[in-house]
């Protein structure tokens, strides 16, 4: 496992847009996207608040300052930046459009680019550390309804959830690792044939339980934004009405307690945030 901060640094050469999408998305991780602490610590390598907090602030304040970091620092930065800017999930997306998310889709995809020959895929799958299969769960779950829903999406929606879906079915083993424990799947086997049904019961407008429609958005805010675990260089050309629609879509089916359906299945138990 690769976590040592002092290992050799890299300076990467972030334009002042760049530099600030970061820092803006890393600093809604202590404002109105702390739900994202109650899932995606184990996806950086971290297994309680303390060690979330005192990862993610330090590395917002570094690059803020154009320190150079190490490569698994920069994989984790842009994760956490994908996130934070594309899910609505584990994350506040909404908060940063509508009349900016033109805008900085296009900055996300330019520092994309320049994260991308460090191999940061391999460093997250070797970094994570998600609990053992069968871990117990935290008591006291909220019991959040999980009917089915026949919800009505316009095409450009459906099209949207439906190409990403879609990816993943061709290509299971994008995302597997990391992607795999949050929707709740515990064997390449059961993720394959889960992505399918998905995709499947989208094409073919089927009423699903709210869970499984939490699930389809989140692999669908993650295909279309990342490029670590997503198609997210797939859409280029199409960034911005792609960034629109999933707005539209996450308004759409994120209502309700769904946030808590969603966490409450993954494989692992979530991270509880400290009472205030």
């Amino acid at each position: 496992m690769t976590t040592d901060r002092d290992d050799e640094r890299v300076e990467l050469n972030l334009d002042e847009a760049e530099r600030e999408l970061m820092v803006l998305v890393l600093n809604e991780y202590a404002g109105s996207a702390q739900m994202a602490v109650e899932l995606l610590p184990p996806l950086i390598g971290k297994s309680s608040y303390d060690e979330w907090g005192d990862y993610v602030f330090p590395l917002m304040e570094s690059i803020d300052a154009s320190e150079p970091l190490t490569n698994l620092d920069w994989a984790c930065a842009l994760l956490l930046t994908e996130f934070g800017f594309g899910s609505d999930m584990v994350a506040n997306a909404r908060r940063f459009g509508p009349a900016r998310d033109e805008y900085w889709v296009l900055v996300l995809r330019s520092l994309q680019s320049k994260l991308s020959n460090h191999s940061p895929e391999r460093l997250l799958k070797d970094n994570a550390t998600f609990p053992p299969q069968g871990s117990a769960r935290n008591d006291l779950v909220p019991d959040v309804p999980n009917d089915v829903e026949d919800i009505e999406l316009d095409d450009d929606e459906r099209r949207l959830v439906s190409v990403t879906l879609g990816a993943y079915d061709k290509s299971p083993t994008r995302g597997f690792e990391l992607l795999a424990p949050v929707t709740g799947q515990a064997t390449f086997e059961e993720w394959a044939a889960y992505v399918a049904d998905l995709h499947q019961a989208v094409d073919e407008k089927e009423p699903m339980r709210e869970l499984e429609w939490t699930r389809a958005l989140f692999l669908t805010e993650i295909g279309f934004t990342s490029t670590l675990l997503g198609f997210g260089n797939q859409f280029r050309g199409s960034d911005k009405h792609g960034i629109t629609v999933l707005r539209s879509l996450q308004v759409t089916i994120n209502r309700d307690q769904r946030h808590q359906l969603f966490r409450d299945n993954a494989t692992y138990p979530w991270i509880r945030r400290p009472q205030r």
